[in-house]
């Protein structure tokens, strides 16, 4: 972990929090202030990532996603995101919501 200001948290689901089977959650938050070091903690996160993926259960917390690209968002979202795709075609057709872990409308 190139920055100290950089986290791993590990959060316990369950109710409302549950992420399909996943017992658990790991986020892993690099964060810095020098533009300079912005390649290397992005690197550093995806080479973190990479070394774990493969023990984890499917998907992601859309909440925790930064700048992973469309793919990461829809594991984020599971089985609904069919039926987001659908809700957002029908009010939000123009895609004016588009910020964050956007659900594009489709065709």
């Amino acid at each position: 972990m190139p920055s100290p200001l950089s986290v791993l948290a590990v959060y316990q689901l369950g109710g409302a929090a549950r992420l399909g089977a996943a017992a658990f959650c790991l986020n892993a938050a690099a964060t810095w202030t020098e533009p300079a070091e912005s390649d290397r903690n992005v690197a550093w996160t995806r080479e973190f990532w990479s070394a774990i993926e493969p023990m984890s259960t499917a998907g992601a917390y859309v909440n925790f996603l930064g700048d992973e690209g469309p793919e990461r968002a829809r594991s984020s979202y599971r089985e609904n995101y069919d039926r987001l795709v659908a809700l957002k075609r029908r009010y939000d057709p123009k895609n004016f919501f588009r910020l964050n872990q956007n659900i594009e409308p489709g065709v």
